[in-house]
Order: structure tokens, then sequence, then C-alpha cells
């Protein structure tokens, strides 16, 4: 891991650090080029692309659109047209990309009405999966969930559905600011924060943000992260009164960024395990059943 901050830079010069610095670096690794060869997939590190979350969401959901088109001419209230950023409720759309992948081929393609004319069985599938979608559509109508839960929502469909598919460089952008703790919140949407993360071959390899340097907004997070955690939200963080401490008397406005050096590493060397690269491999921790067991073993191994 190499982590590093930068007094008066926020979240947009930290990307284009981050780029340059990983740029030169592949190119150092590999002799003067900037596509790897992984796996049979060339990556090429001469651009990153930058992408809003809920940005990646859609450019993933092309045959979703297309097929959503379609009982659109039927259902003009089809929150998937051209409007969909407007009308992004995450929870639907979870659920109509769920039904999406249950019914489609193998290639992600649905097999259209028209299609069907000389096939009974497809046609009633079909039918199946549009009455399903109308229904799904339906139970959302005049629903409206709160910031934190559909925070949520979007993440989870970032990971479930596109994350895995963010094969080229890619920086995701505009996190929500509610699973973003640390980051500063954007001016222009106090909403989203400016926040990073840097996938590569469905990989996350760094993670970056304008540092939240207002002790008094910092605490609160801290509070709605606590009330999470209360909720059972295991991941949420935990109140450091000696970290709001440390910004009540003083810190600059800056940004910093976590790289996954060992994924990298990974990347170069068309390695597929992270023991391969890893200098120093992890021990998992032994425990409370595995070790009673152990010494139920080895008395039994004394016993003999």
């Amino acid at each position: 891991m190499l982590e590093f901050y930068c007094a008066y830079m926020d979240v947009n010069g930290m990307m284009d650090f981050a780029e340059a610095m990983i740029k030169e670096s592949v190119q150092k690794a590999t002799g003067g080029s900037l596509v790897v060869n992984y796996d049979g997939r060339e990556i090429d590190f001469s651009k990153f692309k930058r992408l809003s979350m809920i940005d990646a969401i859609i450019s993933k959901m092309p045959n979703l659109l297309k097929w959503a088109s379609l009982i659109k001419d039927r259902d003009e209230s089809s929150p998937l047209n051209s409007k969909v950023k407007e009308q992004f409720n995450p929870k639907m759309i979870f659920e109509l990309w769920t039904l999406f992948e249950e019914y489609a081929h193998e290639d992600k393609e649905i097999v259209l009405e028209d299609e069907h004319k000389d096939c009974s069985e497809g046609h009633k599938k079909f039918q199946a999966f549009e009455e399903k979608v109308l229904e799904t559509k339906k139970k959302y109508e005049g629903i409206e969930i709160t910031s934190a839960e559909s925070d949520k929502d979007v993440l989870a469909l970032f990971e479930d559905f596109v994350e895995g598919n963010l094969i080229q460089p890619t920086f995701i952008i505009d996190y929500p600011k509610s699973i973003s703790p640390l980051s500063k919140a954007s001016p222009e949407n106090p909403q989203i924060a400016e926040r990073f993360e840097l996938f590569i071959n469905g990989m996350e390899c760094a993670n970056g943000f304008s540092e939240l340097n207002d002790p008094q907004e910092q605490y609160a997070r801290f509070i709605d992260q606590m009330k999470e955690r209360e909720s059972g939200d295991a991941e949420a963080m935990v109140l450091d009164e000696d970290y709001i401490r440390a910004l009540a008397y003083g810190m600059p406005p800056a940004a910093g960024i976590g790289i996954g050096i060992d994924r990298l590493v990974m990347l170069l060397t068309n390695k597929h395990s992270i023991r391969d690269v890893i200098l120093f491999p992890h021990m998992r921790p032994v425990s409370r059943e595995e070790e009673s067991e152990n010494d139920s073993e080895e008395e039994n191994q004394d016993e003999k």
C-alpha cells in the first residue's frame, strides 16, 4: 500500500497526479510500453476514463435500456428513458436489472416479442417478463426514499453489476457523501463527495478524496456513522475523538490517496493471485473453534 497526502490539492489534482505517476511507473516497468497484456486482455494505461458512479451504472445497461424503450411505448411513465438520471430510483433499477439477468440470454440480449411469432413458448416467456417489469415499476410509483437508503442502493448496483466490468483504467467519481464519511462534500452538489476510486481489470486499485478538514462537520459525520453502526452496518466508522481534536487544531485543504501496489504488480506481471506478488503474505488468524479443535486433536494424540 502506498498512501500519501498533499496540502492545497483537491480531488481533481490528486487524480491528475495519480494518473501521471501510474503511467510513468508502467512505462518504466514494461520498458516503455503503456499497453499491458493481462490474462489475454490488453489494458491500455495511456487513457484513464473519468465517470460518475451514476453514469457508470447507466453506461453498463444498454440492453436494459433497449428493452425498456419498447415497454415505454405502452407505459410513458417508464423511468428508463432519456431522463433516466433525473428519475433514477436505485431500488427499482436493482429489481429490474435482476429481472433482466433472469430472462436474458447468455449474451445479455432480451429476445423481442416480434421474434416469437412462431414460438409460443418464447412468446409466453417474454409476456411473463414484460408483466413482471410493469409490475415492478408500478410498485415504486410515488415512493420516495431517503438519501441514505438511495446511496446504499446505488453502491450495491455499482458493486454488483458494474465494478467487475471496468477493465480499462477508470476513475469512478461523484460518490454519495453518506458512504464517504472522510471526504469533503462537492460545492456544486452537497450530497456528492469529492472522492474517486480507480478500477483496472475489475479491481479497485486506488481510493482518494479531498480531505474533510472541518472538525464540526466531521464530528456530525461520525455521529451519523455511529447510528448506521448501531443499526447493524458493521462497516460504519466509530467516533474518533483524537482525530476530531487534531482537526480542531487546524488542517489545511488537502487531498489524500491510497494505492494498492500489490494489485498493480499483479497486472504488470500477469499474476492471478495476490500471494504471487505480495512480499509479506498475511497469516489468517486462527479462530477459537479451530484452536479448540487443534487442542482436542493434540490431546487425542497424546492419549494414543
